[in-house]
């Protein structure tokens, strides 16, 4: 996770997410920064997904052999998210959480 300093965190709450800088100065715990700041983090990360998407499937009958979304476009997260999801701890965690549901 990024370590914001607290003017990073109020230029991003009240020049970004548009949260109210009363309510963010003297009402809002950092527990619900933290968490409006993923929220507005993952929905980030979902409009670059989405462009690299557009980019690549309009670009794909102009490339030359056949390379992946992420090959083409490759983002900061990427290595994030294979690490993560390549872990075995990853692995057992979801066969618990599936193994939970189908029994």
């Amino acid at each position: 996770m990024t370590r914001f300093s607290w003017l990073d965190c109020y230029k991003i709450a009240v020049g970004i997410m548009k949260i109210d800088p009363e309510y963010f100065l003297n009402d809002m715990s950092q527990q619900a920064y933290v968490l409006a700041y993923n929220g507005y983090d993952e929905q980030r990360r979902d409009q670059w997904e989405q462009a690299r998407q557009i980019a690549y499937i309009s670009a794909k009958p102009h490339m030359k052999g056949n390379p992946t979304a992420q090959q083409f476009m490759p983002l900061k997260w990427d290595k994030e998210q294979a690490k993560r999801t390549s872990s075995k701890e990853r692995f057992e965690e979801l066969k618990n959480i599936f193994g939970k549901i189908i029994k």
